[in-house]
């Protein structure tokens, strides 16, 4: 059982930790092997991943994994996939102009057996259960979250544009999480909203990062590829 309830990394055999292994690599795993099929597609093809945009806080550039000691938290865990969700979903669309929409959606409260899982720290499982009645208040139906999804596979939130074409600045498009519109990688909130999570990216030269997340993820793709295990 994955647990993130520890000050340490639970590694598997592949030399990852299970939790970001799950939240992220074999997500974006499973997008990459994707992407031929995806870019076969005569229509745009959109990519509609949940966790949590907005929450970004603290990004450890020389332990991207969280394999280094007194670096994995279960805060970190979270900001760390966030910004490296985001991120490479700007790559992607970078890559591949009027083929690729991505989102990266943060719904908030929605009403399923997650937040009671038993690998979250002991505070949030004490935290949960005490509010959860007033949480309820402010959630929404799992079938209003799917539906909610299913409209960012709508032209609102298109691909970016090849070079040489019309802009989608002011066709209506929904802003991308670079802050520009029609940008075709999304931050998006519950409502279906772009976030401004702008202020989370300042820090850091963002093209740079980038940059460094790309070579690592496609590093840590190839080593398990080929039988080895990931090493910091």
């Amino acid at each position: 059982m994955i647990s993130f309830d520890t000050d340490c990394a639970t590694v598997t055999e592949d030399g990852l930790d299970a939790a970001m292994s799950l939240v992220y690599y074999a997500r974006m795993r499973f997008l990459i092997k994707l992407l031929p099929q995806l870019l076969a597609s005569k229509q745009t093809a959109h990519v509609i991943d949940i966790f949590a945009p907005g929450t970004e806080a603290n990004l450890i550039e020389d332990d991207l994994a969280l394999l280094k000691p007194g670096n994995y938290k279960f805060l970190n865990v979270r900001s760390h996939t966030t910004y490296m969700k985001t991120l490479l979903f700007e790559k992607l669309a970078e890559q591949h102009p009027g083929k690729l929409a991505l989102c990266h959606h943060f719904p908030h409260y929605v009403e399923t057996p997650l937040f009671f899982h038993s690998g979250y720290p002991w505070w949030f499982q004490i935290l949960w259960h005490t509010l959860a009645p007033i949480f309820k208040l402010f959630s929404m139906s799992e079938d209003e979250c799917g539906n909610r999804m299913l409209y960012m596979a709508t032209d609102k939130y298109p691909a970016r544009q090849e070079p040489g074409t019309l802009s989608t600045e002011d066709a209506g498009a929904t802003q991308g999480s670079d802050g520009k519109r029609g940008s075709g990688a999304y931050a998006v909130g519950p409502n279906n909203d772009p976030l401004d999570i702008a202020k989370h990216y300042e820090k850091f030269d963002r093209e740079d990062i980038k940059r460094k997340l790309w070579d690592h993820t496609m590093n840590v793709f190839e080593t398990v590829e080929a039988g080895k295990t990931y090493k910091v």
